[in-house]
C-alpha cells in the first residue's frame, strides 16, 4: 500500500498503513454482523451499519473488537413500545443508562423510572402520590414444585408476574398459578390476605431451608389447596 506521511513521523516510526488497519476494522466489523461504513473526527470511533436491523450508529472500535455494543435506535423503539405499554411516553434520556425520563399518560406528569420497572409496570406516580395502598391489586396463591419439595404460597401483588420473577427460584422450579382475586386497592387486598394467614397461622410451613429464596414465609402445604382455593 502506498501513504502520505510527514517527514517527521517517519523520523519517529510513528505511522501505521491506514489501508491495513481499514481491512482489519472491515473484517472485526464483518464478524459480529456489522458493516464498516467510514472514519469520523474521533480516530477511536467508526460509523457502522447493522446488518440486521439497517441502522447506522458510531461505535468504539474497542467495543466493536469485543463485541460489546447494541443498536441504540433498536433499543429506543423497544422502550418506546414498553413505556406506551405501561401508559407511558418515552420523553428522554435518564440520569443512568438504567433510567429514562418519562411522562404519564392519565396525569401529564414527568418522572424519571427505571427501564426495568417500566417493562415490569411496577411504578408509581410520586406527584399523585398513589402507593401500592392505592392502587388495584391482586391475592394470588400459587403451587411451587421444587426438587423433592413442593408447597402453596399465598400472598398480593399489583403484577404476579413480577411479584413471582423476585422470588429468586431456579429455573428448574415449576409454578403455577392456581388463583387470582382481584382487589380496587392493596389495602383491600393486604386485608383479605391477612385474614386468610390468620385463620391458617398454625398450618404455615417452616420455611427456614430455603433462607436464601424471597417469599419463603407464609406458605402452607398442598393438602390445604382445595380450602384456599374456596376462600379465595
Amino acid at each position: 500500500h502506498e501513504q502520505e506521511f510527514t517527514p517527521g513521523h517517519v523520523k519517529d516510526k510513528s505511522f501505521r498503513c491506514q489501508a491495513c488497519l481499514d481491512e482489519k476494522l472491515a473484517y472485526e466489523a464483518a464478524r459480529v454482523d456489522l458493516k464498516l461504513i467510514g472514519s469520523l473526527k474521533n480516530c477511536l470511533y467508526r460509523l457502522y451499519q447493522f446488518n440486521s436491523c439497517g441502522h447506522k450508529q458510531e461505535i468504539t472500535i474497542w467495543h466493536v473488537r469485543n463485541d460489546n455494543f447494541r443498536c441504540q435506535a433498536c433499543l429506543d423503539d423497544k422502550l418506546i413500545s414498553e413505556a406506551a405499554k405501561a401508559g407511558l411516553k418515552l420523553i428522554g434520556p435518564g440520569r443512568s443508562n438504567q433510567y429514562r425520563l418519562y411522562q404519564f399518560n392519565s396525569c401529564g406528569h414527568k418522572q424519571e423510572l427505571k427501564t426495568g420497572h417500566v417493562r415490569d409496570n411496577v411504578f408509581i406516580c410520586n406527584q399523585c402520590e398513589d402507593t401500592a395502598m392505592t392502587l388495584p391489586s391482586t391475592v394470588y396463591l400459587i403451587e411451587v414444585n421444587y426438587g423433592s419439595k413442593a408447597w402453596l404460597k399465598l400472598g398480593y401483588s399489583k403484577d404476579i408476574r413480577h411479584r413471582i420473577k423476585g422470588f429468586g427460584l431456579p429455573k428448574t422450579a415449576h409454578i403455577a398459578v392456581l388463583a387470582v382475586r382481584p382487589f380496587d386497592t392493596g389495602k383491600e387486598a393486604r386485608r383479605f390476605e391477612g385474614g386468610i394467614h390468620k385463620k391458617f397461622f398454625d398450618e404455615q410451613l417452616d420455611m427456614k431451608q430455603l433462607h436464601s429464596i424471597s417469599g419463603g414465609t407464609e406458605c402452607y402445604p398442598l393438602l390445604l389447596k382445595q380450602r384456599l382455593l374456596s376462600i379465595i
